[in-house]
């Protein structure tokens, strides 16, 4: 007889924590989708204009950028962006804003309808292109610059080499800004598709 008592102890035991494995498993997925249904609920506000200016947000970079202040006590350069968020809303309330503008259709209509365009912020990437774009373009005036005295006191055919400079770092800074804006308003049409 002992043997079966130790046995349904230890089926006991199995099930017990095959048990709390699951409870655990269903409250993780329980949260997961609570997490989901208030990012949809906060795009949802957002594309229809109700958010609420949030905090600033501080970028830190390892070098100055356009546009960036220097912190003392990190002893980094930042920029600040202020990040909206949508405005908080009870229940009874969102569900009176879905009666009127459903999400589905809260994208497309409703933007064009109250005229609010979503501004996309400036990542590092854009930031990093518009850095090297003020460099490149630095670099070539103040080459073009030594060219120019170097041809006035030395040799006139230096003269020659002012356009060979100048020319493709003011090219390659049109492009890189331009290449920076492309993307910004890529991020803007696709928050607005949102």
């Amino acid at each position: 007889m002992r043997p079966t008592r130790i046995r349904d102890n230890e089926m006991k035991e199995q099930v017990e924590n095959l048990l709390k494995k699951g409870k655990e498993q269903v409250i993780a997925e329980q949260e997961q989708i609570i997490a989901s249904n208030k990012q949809k609920r906060d795009n949802h506000l957002k594309s229809l204009g109700l958010v609420d200016e949030g905090e600033v947000v501080r970028t830190y970079y390892g070098i100055e950028v356009y546009g960036s202040k220097y912190d003392e006590e990190k002893k980094k350069y930042y920029t600040e962006s202020q990040e909206n968020i949508a405005l908080d809303v009870t229940d009874e309330e969102y569900a009176e804003i879905c009666k009127y503008f459903p999400p589905e259709l809260a994208t497309n209509t409703i933007k064009s309808k109250t005229g609010q365009s979503v501004t996309a912020q400036s990542t590092d990437a854009e930031t990093t292109l518009k850095v090297i774009a003020q460099v490149v373009l630095w670099v070539g005036i103040v080459l073009s610059i030594i060219l120019f005295i170097a041809g006035i006191a030395e040799s006139p055919v230096l003269l020659l080499g002012i356009p060979i400079i100048l020319l493709p770092s003011i090219v390659t800074w049109a492009f890189t800004k331009v290449f920076s804006n492309i993307s910004l308003t890529l991020k803007e049409i696709n928050e607005k598709t949102r």
